[in-house]
C-alpha cells in the first residue's frame, strides 16, 4: 500500500516537472518570436558613416586638391583623411584653405569661409572641413568656358543680343580686368547695331584678380525686360529691311548715298536732346531704334542707324566715337574700292548732303571734328559727293520729268472728261 502511494506521488512530481517544462518552452518561444540576437566578429573600431565628401592625403599638393575638390563640388562638408604626413598638419591645412579661397578661380568666386578641425585617430589624422559659401551652386552650373579672346567676344554678344541680366564666364585669358570686358561690350554693341538695341549698364567682377585662370561674373542693368527689348530688335530690323531692300545703285559710293537719303526720310535730328547732352547708354535718340523706327534721334543714333543700314547690306561701316565742336558726337566711317572715308548722317541731314558724305581725315578736322585716329582707319580717298551728286541728280531730273508727264497726261484726260 505505501509503495504504490510511493508511485502515486513520483507520478505526480513526473507531471507537474513536465508542466514547468512545458511552461519555459512556451516562454522561450515568445521570446524568441520578439527578438533577434545578432553575433558577429570583432574588426576593430568601427567610424561612423557620414554623408560628408571623404578623401585622403599625404602631402600638402593632396591636402590643397582634396580643398579643391571639395569646393569645385559646393559641398558644405567633408573629411580628409591624413596618412604618414610629414609637415606641421595645421599649419599646412590653413595655408591649403587660404590658398584655395584666395588664389583659385572657384574658391574666390563661391567661398565666404572655410572652418577647419584636425583630430588624431590612433595613427592617423582626420580634417574636418566645412564650408561657407556666398554664392550658389546653380549659378556655377550656369557658368561657361571661353578658351580664348574670340570665343569670348562671341560668348558676350550671345549674352547680350539675348538681353541676359547676368553671366558667368570661366576664362583662361589671366590679364583680364574688369575695365577690359567693359571694353568688350561696348565694341559689341557698337559693332552690332540689329543685334543688340540698347547698350546695357555693365557691372563687372573678376575672381581672382591675379592668376592665369578667372571667372568673370558680369551683371547687365537694361532699360527694359528681356522680351520688350527682343521686340525692339525685331522692330529695328523690319525697319533697317525696309530702307535697304528700297535701296539701288550701280556702286558702293551710290548705294551708300541712296542708304543716307533713306536714313535722313526716315529720321529727324533731335535738337533738344543733343543741347541737353542725352548720350547715355540707356536713351533712344542715342540708338538706331530711335532713329528708324522713333524716327529721331541725336548724332549717335543716326551713326548706329546708318551702320545698321549697311551691315543689312554687307557695306564696311564702322561707328566712330568722338567729338564736334568739343561736344561728344558719333558719326561714320565706310569703306569703298580700298579707301575708307567719313559720313557723319545727322549733320547731312541738318546742314544737306555735301556737308559731311565721303570725308577725309583733313577735312573732317577743319570742320571741327576730333577722334582717337589710332583706332580707326585712316580716311583720304579721292571720292566725294560730286562724284555722285550728277548720278542722283539726273535720277531725281528723270524722276520729276516721269511725274510731270504723269501729271500733264492727267489733266489733259480730266480736261476732255469734262468737255464730254
Amino acid at each position: 500500500m505505501k509503495r504504490m502511494k510511493r508511485r502515486g506521488k513520483n507520478i505526480m512530481a513526473a507531471l507537474l516537472l513536465t508542466s514547468v517544462i512545458v511552461a519555459l518552452c512556451a516562454g522561450c518561444a515568445s521570446i524568441l518570436e520578439t527578438e533577434e540576437l545578432i553575433v558577429s566578429a570583432h574588426t576593430g573600431v568601427t567610424k561612423p558613416e557620414t554623408s560628408a565628401r571623404s578623401a585622403e592625403a599625404r602631402n600638402f599638393e593632396e591636402l590643397r586638391a582634396a580643398v579643391l575638390e571639395l569646393v569645385t563640388a559646393h559641398e558644405d562638408a567633408g573629411v580628409i583623411s591624413i596618412y604618414s604626413y610629414d609637415g606641421d598638419i595645421d599649419a599646412d591645412l590653413a595655408r591649403a584653405c587660404d590658398e584655395v579661397t584666395r588664389d583659385t578661380p572657384v574658391g574666390a568666386y563661391t567661398v565666404s569661409s572655410i572652418v577647419r578641425n584636425v583630430v588624431k585617430i590612433v595613427s592617423y589624422y582626420e580634417a574636418e572641413i566645412n564650408v561657407d559659401y556666398k554664392r550658389a551652386k546653380r549659378q556655377l552650373d550656369g557658368m561657361v568656358t571661353a578658351s580664348s579672346q574670340r570665343f569670348l567676344r562671341s560668348e558676350l554678344l550671345n549674352i547680350m543680343s539675348r538681353y541676359s541680366e547676368r553671366a558667368i564666364i570661366n576664362t583662361r585669358l589671366g590679364d583680364i580686368t574688369g575695365d577690359d570686358i567693359r571694353g568688350y561690350i561696348e565694341e559689341i554693341y557698337y559693332g552690332n547695331p540689329l543685334d543688340v538695341v540698347m547698350l546695357p549698364v555693365a557691372d563687372v567682377e573678376v575672381f581672382p584678380d591675379h592668376g592665369s585662370e578667372r571667372i568673370v561674373e558680369i551683371t547687365l542693368g537694361q532699360r527694359n525686360t528681356s522680351n520688350i527689348l527682343l521686340t525692339y530688335t525685331a522692330g529695328l530690323v523690319r525697319a533697317a529691311r525696309n530702307i535697304a531692300e528700297a535701296v539701288s545703285g550701280d556702286s558702293d559710293g551710290a548705294i551708300l548715298l541712296a542708304l543716307l537719303r533713306g536714313l535722313i526720310d526716315s529720321s529727324e535730328y533731335d535738337a533738344d536732346a543733343a543741347r541737353i547732352g542725352q548720350y547715355s547708354t540707356q536713351n533712344f535718340n542715342a540708338t538706331a531704334y530711335g532713329a528708324l523706327v522713333y524716327g529721331t534721334a541725336i548724332g549717335e543714333g543716326y551713326a548706329m542707324a546708318f551702320k545698321a543700314l549697311c551691315d543689312e547690306l554687307g557695306l564696311e561701316c564702322d561707328v566712330v566715337l568722338g567729338e564736334l565742336d568739343y561736344y561728344t558726337h558719333a558719326w561714320n566711317i565706310v569703306h569703298i574700292n580700298g579707301d575708307y572715308y567719313h559720313i557723319d548722317a545727322s549733320m547731312c541731314d541738318l546742314g544737306g548732303i555735301e556737308t559731311a558724305f565721303l570725308r577725309s581725315d583733313a577735312e573732317m578736322r577743319e570742320l571741327g571734328y576730333s577722334w582717337n585716329a589710332g583706332k580707326y582707319p585712316a580716311c583720304g580717298g579721292a571720292l566725294t559727293y560730286a562724284d555722285f551728286y550728277t548720278v542722283a541728280g539726273e535720277a531725281e531730273a528723270e524722276a520729276g520729268a516721269e511725274a510731270e508727264t504723269e501729271l500733264e497726261d492727267g489733266g489733259e484726260a480730266e480736261a476732255a472728261e469734262s468737255g464730254q
